[in-house]
């Protein structure tokens, strides 16, 4: 039987390589155990942001709720612009909702996702009513609205 001998130099530098390896692979191993103040930093994120959820839920509705069947011709400027004011904050709420969840991780948006598009899609759409809202408390705009929709008919 054939034994294979190897100068001390190159056995040194086998085991340094080695070490290093199982070094590597240590550190690694130690990554992946869980961190306790870390996953309590995530549930305590989770319930705050489902706290926030519930209060935007209920903001919404009751703005959704006082909005339904009103004739929006007999609003005054003023009316008109802070109910706008009121979507706008909610919007705020939602966009900050929205990064919080992003701060949060890819698992929060991979459990809440088709909420989160959701909840990105209403708040676009919130801030468009707002929008137009603004434009018909404001007269300049209102004016130039009406003379485009004679030039169109």
């Amino acid at each position: 039987m054939a034994t294979l001998t190897l100068p001390i130099c190159e056995l040194e530098q086998s085991v340094r390589v080695a070490h290093a390896e199982t070094e590597c692979v240590t550190y690694c191993s130690k990554k992946e155990t869980v961190d306790l103040r870390l996953v309590g930093q995530i549930i305590s994120k989770t319930f705050h942001l489902r706290f926030k959820f519930a209060d935007l839920v209920k903001r919404e509705e009751r703005l959704i709720n006082g909005l339904i069947e009103r004739d929006f011709s007999q609003w005054s400027a003023a009316d008109l612009n802070e109910v706008a004011n009121r979507l706008v904050s909610i919007v705020d709420d939602q966009r900050d909702i929205l990064k919080d969840v992003r701060e949060l991780g890819s698992v929060s948006r991979f459990w809440w996702g088709q909420s989160l598009l959701k909840l990105a899609d209403q708040a676009d759409h919130m801030e468009s009513i707002a929008d137009s809202l603004r434009s018909s408390a404001d007269p300049d705009c209102e004016a130039l609205l009406s003379l485009a929709i004679e030039q169109i008919a």
